[in-house]
């Protein structure tokens, strides 16, 4: 370490000689005496500077320069400046500040040169400028109001963004109080946040600033305190803007909202309302054709009220499912959580399963469920009734595009302490690029009224939302024309509470 530093301060001695260096030129310019300083900054040896002239290590102008100098110095005015270029061995030009004194040796004129190496000071002075020249131009070609005030409130700086904000000059906010221009009734809140040393950097406040019309406006403003070494604020830095457009977009966004939000309850019960309405007689429809096919012999009068009694079935199920996602929608659906006993679980949904085949007459399709249930996980929490929607919705759905082969679904252990739910089957499948759009609200592939497959497209969006609700994540391998496979999987004993928005 010890010798690290010495060399640390042996490089920045070097480098602050090398500021300085002296000459020592008679009347024809050339060097009769030379310092070290001068030899390295040169990178010439002192043989080859000494009894030399100027003209050789100097550029042509500075060797002329220098010559004049030395003709105007006399007893009277024996000292001047100027800048000249020296060129160094390795063919660099360094600028030099060059201050010749006339002075007497035996009688003969001889000139003490002290030459400075102002190529640093330069470097740093035009980099200063460019900085000063960039943020001159941000503050001049903002839209905000840049302020910078001292500890009194006193303005030293603001950008004339601040004439087309509030009207006022450059040159008025020096000579005037800023408090004076604040609303009587934001005074005392911009006081608090300034006077507060424990906030050194504020996100945001609202206050109204006078314009120069007379009128009040409102303005957001950052404000950062700028510390002295004591840890007292020394300057407070403003940006302000016009918040007048800001605050009536927001405005503007919660009264969307609102009627958005209005919207949606409005549509929510209408379709509340009408589900209920058109399920009584739809009731009523089933029911008479129930009766009409157990007590009709006629094979083509039985067929006609087993078609009722299918039809019915079915846009009473689709009701059913409307209802179910306007509830889920509302939130009046919230999940009951208990233990569910896997095995009967799909006992029972084996018995609906056969049932939804039969009312799809696809009784020709292969249907097997298959459930690996380990013995000390044979229960699980989660709402039960839930869950069979899932299953059968998404068991219905497969029904719905498999014209042949088979459909199989079931469950099996999933990673730690989950199990992961199925429905597979060998139907007319989805392309990639499709994939996402079966999963969005009212969607089918195909939209027309000439479509080969019903419904009204809110299985998988409602089976993914009651996926959720329930904790845990629903996803889809399909591929045209070979099939689909619908994944699901849930927690079997910890369930985390749910937000839903």
């Amino acid at each position: 370490m010890e010798e690290s530093k010495d060399k640390t301060v042996s490089t920045s001695k070097k480098e602050g000689l090398l500021l300085y260096s002296h000459i020592v030129l008679s009347q024809d310019a050339t060097i009769i005496q030379l310092s070290n300083e001068f030899v390295t900054l040169s990178g010439h040896d002192s043989s080859v500077l000494k009894n030399k002239s100027v003209e050789h290590f100097f550029t042509a102008y500075s060797f002329h320069q220098i010559q004049r100098l030395l003709h105007t110095l006399t007893d009277h005015h024996p000292f001047d400046s100027l800048e000249v270029v020296l060129e160094s061995k390795n063919k660099e030009s360094i600028r030099l500040e060059a201050t010749f004194t006339l002075f007497y040796k035996e009688g003969e004129k001889q000139y003490f040169t002290i030459l400075k190496n102002i190529d640093p000071e330069r470097k740093v002075m035009d980099a200063l400028t460019t900085q000063k020249d960039h943020f001159k131009c941000l503050a001049e070609n903002t839209s905000y109001i840049q302020v910078l005030f001292d500890d009194g409130m006193n303005c030293q700086f603001i950008s004339p963004s601040v004439i087309e904000t509030l009207g006022y000059p450059v040159e008025f906010w020096k000579v005037s109080n800023f408090y004076n221009l604040v609303h009587p009734e934001d005074v005392n809140q911009l006081w608090d946040c300034i006077n507060n040393n424990e906030l050194q950097d504020l996100n945001s406040i609202y206050f109204r600033l006078k314009h120069l019309s007379g009128k009040y406006i409102s303005v957001d403003c950052h404000i950062r305190k700028i510390m002295d070494e004591f840890g007292t604020p020394e300057y407070f830095v403003f940006n302000l803007h016009d918040a007048f457009n800001q605050k009536q977009y927001e405005q503007e966004l919660i009264k969307a909202k609102k009627e958005a939000l209005a919207a949606v309850e409005v549509k929510n019960n209408f379709l509340t309302s009408i589900s209920h309405e058109l399920r009584t007689p739809l009731n009523a429809i089933i029911g008479f054709s129930n009766i009409l096919t157990a007590h009709n012999t006629d094979p083509q009068y039985k067929s006609y009220a087993e078609q009722i009694h299918t039809n019915g079935a079915q846009l009473l199920e689709m009701i059913d499912r409307i209802l179910d996602y306007t509830n889920v929608e509302k939130l009046v659906n919230q999940p009951n959580f208990s233990s569910v006993n896997l095995p009967n679980f799909f006992m029972t949904l084996r018995n609906h399963t056969r049932a939804h085949r039969e009312l799809s007459n696809k009784t020709d399709i292969e249907v097997t469920g298959n459930w690996e249930i380990k013995d000390q996980y044979d229960s699980m929490v989660t709402d039960e009734l839930l869950l069979k929607k899932i299953m059968l919705n998404l068991i219905d759905n497969a029904l719905k595009f498999t014209k042949s082969g088979f459909i199989n679904y079931g469950c099996r252990p999933y990673g730690i302490h989950q199990y992961l739910f199925y429905v597979e089957d060998s139907g007319i499948g989805i392309s990639t690029k499709d994939q996402t759009l079966v999963f969005e609200r009212f969607r089918q592939l195909d939209q027309s009224t000439s479509r080969e497959f019903g419904g009204v497209g809110i299985g998988l969006s409602l089976s993914k939302k009651l996926v959720e609700i329930l904790g845990g994540e629903l996803w889809m391998i399909s591929e045209e024309n070979k099939g689909t496979a619908i994944y699901f999987n849930l927690p079997i004993e910890v369930v985390q509470e749910t937000t839903y928005e």
